[in-house]
């Protein structure tokens, strides 16, 4: 891990490294060497973890970088295909993943002192997403974020590659509730090179404004300066602009913004405070916000999910994405792509414009592991069938995991109309139903399990994006959510007229603005206007 030790003078002076040729091992080691087939150029794997050796320990090659995830205690590395580790004598498991899409592989070694031993394993797809379209990608990692590594763009590309990751969005960020910005001088204004042509490394931002919430920036020519605001302590304690002007600045280049790790456990609830995503109702019915995290490990994704059907009720076609919101250089975290978005563009090679314009589009679904298709008429996620009111729809939805899943839920407005729960290994589910239609509104799926190891989020949870269903050419709308959000944007007013955090009476008057905006169109929708 790294282990260092040097002398220096008594009285100070420069230190002077002790070189450190082998190790006195307090009992009898011997040395395995693990290898995996290259089928594929560049290849990766993880967690090539011992993760059970004879005593119990987990070991990892001299020059990894040993990961553990809290919780579980699951302890992992990523390898380029071939490594060696010392082991104590005994059995030993070596354990390789790669991703959603191939079949882990269990082998066991016996580890005898003074010799090595050798296993090769070979990783089979179960399924190959790319190949029909599907690309996949995590909107928010943290390259370096304060840990004990660094990480180059190279490195990001090969974590994503390791771990069948399509397209990783690292974000430039703030670090913390301070003025330094970590990876900055990796910003190009497009994607870096990489050796795989089925893996993108692209340097984005993540705006952090408390108050109004956290946004991750995709596709930018230009970074968003400042990078936070509202931080007490700093040149940018004022709460302004707010995340509306934010993202208009974002479109202007061609890009795309959304919210990140938005809600929490009381968001489940019938009536939460307006915390986490704050600004997410105002901007999405303004039609600025492009898209919403509900996947990711440090928000609940049920949490967030009961606000985004609200959304999706009075009319925002916001869409579902992921994002890990992981810290790649810290040893305690997940590893990328945990949670990721399948993004549908249906090309036969990944362009990372077409990408994000497709995620925008809301042709995605988002998981931390099982695979799933949704069909409504011969309409997938995020398009849009009309009907005539009272006409019934077919639903067909398959869900396929390496994971154990508990249930598959049909949703229709944000309720459950119909439930298949997992027999057998729970590794596949489907469903197939017809749905009357009474007015307009959409239809998705959703699948959820239990924390089980491999699965790197407190719970497993895949989602896709609705298919919105129009009767008679009316618009989707609803009087209870648009008065939720209402009273939501009301709270938040409140705040903002009882603070002091302008330096310019006329941004207030902006930012109050922008809120009053967005109230005013729920307004109208509460009262059917």
């Amino acid at each position: 891990m790294g282990f260092g030790l040097y002398t220096t003078g008594r009285g100070g002076g420069e230190p002077v490294p002790v070189r450190i040729e082998d190790y006195a091992w307090s009992e009898p080691m011997g040395q395995r060497a693990g290898a995996r087939e290259r089928r594929e150029r560049a290849d990766g794997s993880r967690p090539g973890s011992t993760s059970r050796a004879s005593d119990g320990r987990s070991y990892f090659p001299d020059g990894s970088f040993p990961r553990v995830l809290s919780g579980p205690e699951d302890y992992y590395f990523h390898t380029d295909g071939s490594f060696s580790v010392t082991l104590p004598v005994g059995p030993a498991e070596l354990e390789v993943w790669r991703g959603f899409e191939y079949e882990p592989v269990t082998r066991t070694v016996d580890v005898r002192a003074g010799e090595w031993s050798s296993v090769e394993v070979r990783l089979e797809r179960w399924i190959d997403m790319a190949a029909e379209g599907w690309y996949s990608g995590d909107n928010h990692i943290h390259p370096n974020y304060g840990g004990h590594y660094f990480v180059t763009p190279l490195d990001l590309g090969n974590k994503a590659l390791a771990e069948d990751l399509n397209v990783a969005n690292g974000m430039i960020a703030n670090y913390w509730a301070n003025s330094r910005v970590e990876d900055l001088e990796h910003f190009l204004g497009h994607p870096h090179p990489h050796p795989d042509p089925r893996t993108i490394v692209y340097y984005n931002e993540e705006y952090r404004p408390n108050f109004f919430a956290h946004m991750s920036l995709l596709n930018l020519v230009q970074l968003i300066t400042p990078f936070y605001i509202g931080y007490e302590g700093t040149a940018y304690r004022e709460l302004y602009p707010d995340n509306a002007a934010v993202l208009r600045r974002v479109h202007e280049q061609g890009g795309i913004g959304g919210y990140v790790h938005p809600f929490g456990l009381s968001h489940r609830g019938p009536d939460p405070a307006p915390g986490g995503a704050r600004e997410l109702p105002v901007d999405a019915i303004l039609g600025l916000a492009d898209f919403v995290d509900v996947s990711c490990i440090w928000s609940d994704e049920l949490g967030t999910a009961a606000i985004w059907y609200r959304l999706l009720n009075t009319g925002s076609r916001i869409p579902a994405t992921a994002g890990t919101d992981v810290m790649t250089d810290m040893w305690r975290h997940p590893a990328v792509g945990t949670t990721r978005s399948y993004v549908y563009t249906a090309e036969e090679e990944l362009d990372y414009d077409e990408w994000a314009d497709a995620m925008a589009a809301g042709h995605a679904f988002v998981t931390s592991g099982p695979i799933l298709t949704l069909d409504v008429e011969g309409m997938g996620m995020g398009e849009e069938l009309a009907v005539s009111g009272g006409e019934s729809v077919t639903v067909a939805v398959t869900a396929r995991s390496l994971f154990e899943m508990e249930r598959l839920d049909i949703i229709r407005n944000g309720e459950i109309i119909h439930t298949v729960e997992a027999t057998g290994d729970g590794k596949s589910i489907e469903a197939e139903i017809d749905v009357r239609m009474d007015g307009s509104g959409w239809v998705a799926a959703r699948v959820l399990g239990p924390p089980q190891h491999g699965a790197m989020d407190s719970y497993l949870f895949a989602h896709t994006n609705p298919v919105f269903v129009i009767a008679d050419g009316e618009p989707v709308r609803s009087q209870e959510d648009a008065a939720f959000f209402v009273r939501w944007i009301e709270r938040t007013l409140e705040d903002l007229h009882s603070m002091d955090r302008w330096d310019d009476p006329a941004h207030k008057a902006e930012v109050i603005a922008t809120f009053e905006e967005g109230l005013r169109l729920y307004q109208d929708q509460a009262v059917g206007r």
